[in-house]
């Protein structure tokens, strides 16, 4: 005895709808993860170019292109879109024979939550003849937004230990020439 099963030629309506939204799901699954992506990688890039903008403020304030003391927000370049601004603090130790003293145009500004070294108002910092010089960068969108801020930090040397130097070495120099005639 043989039964003769009946033969199916097409999909039911219920396997067409359950098919359309497994496909409508799995599209709108991908399209969220191509927008974060595309946020992720529009983050990345400016982080990088903030960075960037960092590095080459700080290596203008070390070679003396931009003078060694703070500056609030100031302009750097404007677009369509947005505005890159920088600030520098600067925050220096005093020399053994006087030098420079604190530069900070706020002395909130001188308690750093990125370094791990927590300097005080007081401006103490790990040597009596370094100054520390934070720069930071902010891209604020048209809407007054920060889309993103980088700081960047480095100690130096006090410069005013090298003028000191060069005047005692000339006075030095005067004092010897003096004694030779």
């Amino acid at each position: 005895m043989s039964r003769n099963l009946p033969v199916r030629n097409g999909l039911t309506m219920y396997e067409v709808v359950l098919s359309l939204a497994i496909l409508l799901g799995s599209m709108a699954v991908l399209g969220q993860l191509i927008a974060t992506g595309s946020r992720a990688a529009t983050q990345s890039r400016l982080r990088t170019q903030a960075m960037l903008i960092c590095q080459t403020k700080m290596a203008e304030v070390i070679a003396g292109n931009v003078l060694m003391e703070s500056v609030g927000d100031e302009v750097l370049e404007s677009t369509d879109t947005g505005e890159w601004v920088w600030s520098l603090e600067v925050v220096g130790g005093t020399s053994q024979t006087g030098g420079l003293d604190i530069l900070s145009f706020d002395d909130s500004a001188l308690v750093s939550s990125n370094s791990s070294l927590s300097s005080t108002s007081s401006g103490a910092l790990p040597h009596s003849d370094l100054i520390r010089l934070e720069i930071s960068v902010s891209r604020i969108t048209r809407d007054e937004t920060v889309e993103v801020t980088e700081k960047l930090t480095r100690f130096v040397r006090n410069p005013q230990l090298y003028v000191e130097a060069a005047e005692r070495a000339a006075e030095l120099a005067a004092e010897a020439e003096a004694t030779a005639e």
